[in-house]
């Protein structure tokens, strides 16, 4: 019984960040501009950009950065293998 418990929670949790993840999606590309149901620029838009482009020494930096990615098994479960 555990493994079909196991088993309907991953399908049920792949289902819903799915879903939450196409509407995130969907924001991200309207932020940046780059849905397909965007229009174009408009001056000030334009005009922004242009100047951020020609301060970009001013707000960035490259830098070295080291990343360390943990994971644990929150709910204690065992994980079955197929």
């Amino acid at each position: 019984m555990g493994k079909i418990n196991h088993k309907v929670m991953n399908v049920r949790r792949y289902l819903v960040n799915s879903l939450n993840e196409s509407t995130q999606q969907t924001a991200i590309d309207l932020i940046l501009g780059t849905h397909p149901n965007n229009q174009s620029s408009s001056y000030l838009e334009r005009t922004i950009e242009r100047e951020m482009l020609q301060r970009r020494n001013q707000y960035t930096g490259i830098e070295t950065l080291h990343v360390q990615v943990c994971s644990w098994n929150i709910g204690g479960v065992r994980v079955y293998e197929d």
